[in-house]
């Protein structure tokens, strides 16, 4: 708790002025567009984590991007406290192996759950699958039945995955047995573990949510990777059109490679973490929409495009919504990494580190007052959509009633019943003027995140 007193006390809490650690365990749910955590709101503030080490291709030999267990602790050892520090709240894996023993990581997410990190399973199933054969869809259930029994164990495993971008290959995206078996095997996984949630990772394909969002009955979300460019664009309002469900980015972001001159973004890759910083702004700002996001990625995998994994390339895509029009794929990472012997590769953060930790932490906010037209009023300065708000008035500092909150449909800050306030929203901050019949000499205020 930061105490500051002035001629009007202003209170900031933290975090945990909202936790939820008392209230019994409900599992994972979701309620309209928001997805909840033992009854509570969560907002999602995620990377995707595929820690390689370099010289390694997980697409062609063990663990298969499975870093999660015993024997490679020493990875997610160093990585965990780095991404509680910055205010993740969720990782998003991509190799997980059924009937490996993944507790210690878990545990070491969940933290006893002090700032716990949620985990998304994820693991590949092949595109080329026969959508239509029964005992191939029974045995990508078995796969995921696998992995069920561990992950009911532990209360911060938010649930699966379903493959990665499988719509955009051999048709399945306009393939009616596609996402009939997808909900089937979700159908499946509730059944077997109702306190977690089941999506399946596609790309961005709105009219594809628009086409089958009815028929995706136990899809609890919809999970988008979104590569647009430096905006989201109309995203958010195609996505309100598309589906009722919670909308979770499960891959956004810019590499930190500037293919025009064939080399990374000056200073740490300010520009990468300029472009990011604004996607995620437009992210929170539609917190009424999207639950949340992951980051794509934790660290650079050398592995990805032509060339050796002992190397990083500079290969990739063209995307014209980008600057240099291009995505280097080894070259994402919040962190760069460089080879270290025997030991874990050494990590170094770019720009993005500290913007994403600025925008994932609580800031430092001071309730300031002023006087105007004779009435007090109260500026927030800078409000972020994915804070809660929460402002009291007293005359003698005893009692507190309360005056305003913010929203959790629109996130801008709203009167409580019975007060009579004018509240307005300039340059992001917000305005509190409090039409008084006997003067309240004193206000504070808390602030906090939704979820962990």
């Amino acid at each position: 708790m930061h105490l500051r007193l002035s001629v009007y006390l202003a209170l900031i809490f933290c975090s945990a002025f909202f936790g939820q650690w008392g209230m019994s365990q409900t599992g994972f749910s979701v309620d309209g567009r928001t997805i909840k955590w033992d009854g509570e709101r969560i907002f999602l503030r995620g990377v995707c984590y595929q820690p390689t080490p370099i010289g390694q291709n997980p697409s062609q030999a063990a663990p298969y991007g499975d870093y999660f267990t015993a024997g490679y602790s020493s990875l997610y050892e160093r990585d965990i406290p780095l991404m509680r520090a910055m205010g993740c709240n969720l990782i998003r894996v991509y190799g997980w192996t059924p009937g490996a023993d993944h507790s210690d990581f878990l545990e070491q997410c969940y933290n006893g759950g002090d700032r716990p990190i949620m985990v998304l399973i994820n693991r590949w199933i092949n595109p080329g699958t026969n959508w239509s054969d029964s005992n191939a869809i029974d045995q990508i259930e078995a796969e995921y039945l696998g992995m069920v029994t561990e992950a009911n164990q532990h209360p911060n495993v938010m649930g699966f995955l379903l493959g990665n971008e499988n719509n955009i290959y051999n048709g399945n995206g306009s393939n009616g047995a596609f996402w009939a078996a997808h909900d089937t095997i979700a159908e499946t996984l509730k059944a077997a573990a109702p306190q977690k949630l089941i999506s399946m990772p596609i790309t961005d394909a709105i009219g594809s949510v628009s086409s089958y969002d009815s028929a995706m009955e136990h899809l609890d979300f919809w999970s988008m990777q979104i590569y647009r460019g430096e905006s989201m664009g109309s995203l958010f309002t195609q996505y309100r059109s598309a589906s009722s469900k919670p909308l979770v980015i499960t891959e956004f972001g810019m590499d930190a490679y500037d293919a025009r001159v064939d080399q990374e973004f000056s200073d740490d890759a300010s520009y990468t973490a300029q472009v990011v910083g604004r996607l995620w702004g437009e992210i929170a700002a539609n917190i009424a929409t999207c639950a949340g996001a992951t980051v794509f990625e934790w660290a650079d995998e050398w592995w990805k495009s032509a060339g050796s994994a002992s190397s990083q390339d500079s290969g990739g895509f063209a995307n014209g919504g980008y600057i240099d029009q291009q995505l280097n794929e080894e070259w994402w990472g919040i962190y760069r990494i460089a080879d270290n012997g025997a030991q874990p590769d050494i990590l170094t953060p770019r720009a993005l580190q500290g913007t994403l930790q600025q925008a994932w932490t609580l800031p430092d906010i001071q309730l300031s007052i002023a006087t105007v037209g004779g009435l007090p009023q109260l500026r927030v300065p800078s409000v972020r959509r994915d804070l809660i708000v929460q402002i009291e008035a007293s005359t003698d500092q005893q009692t507190w009633v309360p005056m305003a909150a913010s929203d959790a449909t629109t996130g801008l800050v709203t009167a409580q019943s019975g007060e009579v306030l004018t509240i307005s929203e300039v340059g992001g901050d917000v305005l509190i003027t409090d039409h008084i019949d006997a003067p309240r000499r004193f206000y504070r205020m808390a602030v906090g995140q939704i979820g962990p």
